[in-house]
């Protein structure tokens, strides 16, 4: 269902689609289906404002997914250059971050719980489709959209979790009785046997 490591072979454009005068849209498809995309986490700054978010890979050092997928990214753009030579096509990796359309996303948190918006300086995995191009007079402009994401939030537990024993109540204390203030001094007779022989 997910693509990585594109090869440049099975990427297929169609005829363009005539949106107005100076609007074409061009759609992608690889091995006759959607070119869609799992990310690894993505750095997200400035979270879901407008309908447009845009992810770093800040992290890739440290994660070796992101390198295969800007590869992946550099062998669509290499894909649409090749074939669009006279066109000026603007780099889909620019600055190390990608620009990624988020009208009709699905957003849910790793618990799988639904989430209004993209929160700003997050992270998150997202399933990107890689719709196609716009051609715009001379120029060339990849459109990603993010279909769904699941970002890292923090836990969040509703109700109290501490286990608080109940300490039972101590026994009555004793009663006592108010005697006389004199004391008793009880002996006991020892009897002395004596041995007669």
């Amino acid at each position: 269902m997910f693509i990585s490591n594109i090869k440049t072979d099975l990427l297929k454009t169609s005829i363009p689609l005539k949106y107005s005068d100076d609007y074409e849209f061009v759609k992608i498809r690889y091995d006759k289906r959607d070119l869609l995309i799992q990310t690894s986490k993505l750095y997200c700054l400035y979270g879901s404002r407008y309908d447009t978010i845009e992810l770093s890979f800040q992290n890739i050092k440290n994660d070796s997914k992101l390198k295969i997928l800007q590869d992946d990214l550099g062998q669509i753009q290499n894909y649409i250059e090749t074939r669009y030579s006279k066109y000026c096509v603007y780099p889909i990796v620019k600055r190390n971050t990608i620009n990624v359309k988020i009208r009709n996303v699905r957003i849910f948190d790793e618990r799988k719980k639904i989430l209004e918006n993209i929160p700003s300086n997050s992270y998150g995995r997202y399933i990107i489709h890689v719709g196609g191009f716009w051609i715009n007079k001379r120029d060339v402009f990849v459109q990603l959209n993010a279909i769904q994401t699941s970002i890292e939030m923090p836990l969040v537990i509703d109700e109290c979790l501490f286990d608080i024993k109940k300490i039972p109540k101590p026994p009555p204390l004793p009663v006592f009785k108010k005697t006389d203030n004199k004391i008793k001094i009880v002996r006991k007779n020892k009897q002395i046997k004596s041995e007669t022989k």
